[in-house]
């Protein structure tokens, strides 16, 4: 219990420190704190499980909505001809077997 309890004392003093660094960011450090602030939006991101693709108010975009809706069903369809070519050259295999197999037991 000690350890946990100073594992979480050290965690709150590290965040206490990087309250007082924001707090002495002035206007000046404008680039240093979009630094942090990206830095803080990729670990919430993470956090939530949001990809590095996702894009603000995509999912209202209609145009991108179709192309999104377009390349899936291109996916589908890819997926379903290899299978089907799969399923016949499989088929065409076993009746070559087949055959072959005939061929020997009537010599």
């Amino acid at each position: 219990m000690d350890h946990k309890r100073k594992r979480l004392e050290r965690a709150e003093e590290n965040r206490a420190k990087k309250a007082a660094e924001l707090m002495k960011l002035q206007e000046k450090d404008t680039h240093k704190l979009a630094e942090l602030k990206e830095k803080q939006r990729k670990i919430v991101a993470k956090a939530l499980g949001i990809s590095e693709s996702y894009e603000e108010g995509a999912a209202f975009d209609q145009e991108k909505q179709e192309l999104k809706k377009q390349e899936v069903l291109k996916e589908r369809l890819f997926k379903v001809k290899q299978k089907l070519k799969q399923e016949y050259e499989d088929k065409r295999q076993a009746k070559k077997a087949k055959k072959l197999a005939n061929k020997i037991c009537l010599l």
